[in-house]
């Protein structure tokens, strides 16, 4: 039994007990109402010396200057509210201009700002290395270093082996790394297939096997 009915058998309850009951109608559509003498009380003086049955009757029963304050003042609240960003009522937010929708961007990829990316470049030319790999772009789930060869592996656990080679394609035009491996399992953790990117060219294989 919901709470709401549970309410309502006591109010019955103590309404069948009660020694003194009120019996009126409503102000609007004349239905008759027994009640209890502090409920009486209670809408009387909520509602100005009348009684409704309802809260849709007591609202339609409300004169038409004040039907007309509230309608003013909602429409006052919702002009005042106007381009405001509300994402959880559905409201378009203000118009950003092209330079901050691209930090938007730029963050939401976990990527720093043009800016930050010719400094990273220009401080790496004054450090000392051998060979470096800027996490600028694409991010591998691991760099491996395996004679002399600096390597990006990926692991990808995906269903449909089409979501895999939406990975080998991001790796196309990144010339960071001498070698990508890519390991495909499958939801349930079976390893299906891997893939190799050496000196441009992709090879494959099969299941455990390994090249």
């Amino acid at each position: 039994m919901s709470l709401q009915n549970q309410n309502l058998s006591k109010y019955q309850k103590e309404l069948q007990n009660a020694k003194t009951k009120i019996i009126t109608n409503c102000f609007r559509c004349d239905t008759e109402l027994i009640l209890l003498k502090w409920d009486y009380e209670s809408r009387i003086k909520k509602n100005n010396g009348r009684v409704y049955c309802s809260s849709r009757c007591s609202t339609l029963s409300r004169p038409d200057e004040i039907k007309q304050r509230d309608t003013d003042r909602i429409r006052k609240v919702a002009l005042s509210q106007k381009g405001t960003s509300r994402p959880e009522c559905g409201r378009k937010g203000h118009e950003v201009s092209q330079e901050t929708r691209d930090k938007i961007r730029q963050s939401k990829l976990g990527k720093p700002s043009p800016k930050d990316t010719e400094i990273i470049l220009s401080e790496l030319k004054n450090q000392y290395y051998q060979k470096a790999v800027t996490t600028i772009k694409l991010v591998p789930d691991a760099i491996l270093f395996r004679d002399g060869k600096l390597i990006a592996f990926e692991l990808e656990k995906k269903k449909w082996e089409t979501d895999v080679r939406r990975k080998m394609k991001q790796y196309d035009n990144d010339t960071r790394y001498d070698e990508v491996i890519i390991v495909w399992y499958s939801p349930e953790g079976i390893r299906l297939k891997e893939y190799r990117k050496i000196a441009g060219e992709w090879s494959v294989s099969v299941g455990d096997e390994l090249r």
